[in-house]
């Protein structure tokens, strides 16, 4: 893998420039699949399921079904472990025809590096019906964060991004969280439903695909929608500079750019943000605060209005 140069190199700290990146190996797809085979291809996925749980590929994709039997897993771990990585899967959960006593899992994308340190993206259902999408992250078998949000049946894309200690968990192309809190460590992508304590039958959960996503970073901040345009060529747009104070936009200079897909390639000092010229109001070094930036896009005085100070009287 190689990064052999960005265009242009050059950019304001707002963020927001097309970028091209020319490199070799960009792509990685030893370990995507859409499950259309008549048997699990073992060289990428370990069955993962327990009890009456079942994990099915064939022309329908990958089939998902606990059973009726309370505590049943369903559900495959890749055979690939990476720290920085990012992994995206199709869904599609039936709707829901009667609820659970206790609640469910319907589906669950994780990065797991161990039993004590992993983190979950989960759509549940409750038993009153209720479906969420979940995010819970584990350290050290500790909860470090729960972020619940309304969610529905039905297809949905989903995606955890790994940089570091930094993880983005993705839906339907949406950023929905990001933790800066997760163990710097390889981890594999497992993707799975459970019945958990209710004898309740999850069926006809279709996984479609499950495929790598290469993903950039200026320093800190990640492009995680980068077009693979071919091996050679990624494009996208770049984020905003970020200081060592996490102010978005306040920083210009030089930054380091990676580009992540089966490995890590990084150009130091390859892009330059720049602070675009505009009039601000107030400026905080100290605090890292801007009350407002006034341009010329954004404020004019009027045609022959009147131009000065006044009384008001």
């Amino acid at each position: 893998m190689a990064l052999d140069s960005i265009s242009p190199n050059r950019g304001p700290s707002t963020g927001g420039t097309l970028f091209i990146a020319e490199g070799a190996s960009f792509s990685f797809p030893t370990f995507d699949d859409d499950f259309i085979d008549a048997s699990l291809d073992t060289s990428k996925w370990t069955d993962i399921s327990t009890s009456s749980g079942t994990a099915v590929t064939g022309a329908s994709h990958l089939v998902l079904g606990t059973g009726s039997t309370a505590t049943s897993v369903a559900g495959l771990i890749m055979d690939y472990a990476a720290r920085d990585t990012q992994f995206e899967t199709r869904v599609n959960i039936p709707p829901v025809l009667a609820n659970p006593t206790a609640a469910v899992n319907l589906f669950t994308i994780a990065k797991y590096v161990d039993a004590t340190n992993y983190a979950t993206m989960s759509v549940n259902l409750s038993s009153i019906g209720e479906v969420t999408l979940d995010i819970t992250l584990f350290v050290n078998n500790t909860v470090k964060e729960v972020f619940p949000l309304a969610w529905t049946t039905g297809i949905s894309t989903f995606k955890i991004l790994q940089w570091g200690t930094s993880l983005y968990f993705y839906a339907n192309g949406i950023l929905i969280l990001e933790t800066k809190q997760f163990v710097n460590s390889v981890g594999a992508y497992q993707f799975y439903c459970s019945n958990q304590t209710a004898a309740y039958t999850i069926s006809n959960v279709v996984v479609e695909y499950v495929l790598n996503r290469p993903f950039a970073a200026f320093d800190a901040q990640v492009v995680h929608d980068l077009v693979l345009v071919s091996e050679s060529r990624v494009r996208g747009l770049t984020p905003p500079s970020m200081n060592f104070k996490d102010v978005i936009a306040a920083y210009s200079g030089l930054v380091d750019v990676s580009i992540v897909s089966s490995s890590v390639v990084t150009g130091t000092d390859f892009f330059e943000y720049y602070f675009e010229d505009r009039l601000t109001v107030e400026d905080n070094t100290q605090f890292d605060m801007k009350i407002s930036d006034i341009t010329e896009l954004t404020v004019r005085t009027p045609y022959l209005a009147k131009r000065g100070l006044g009384s008001g009287k």
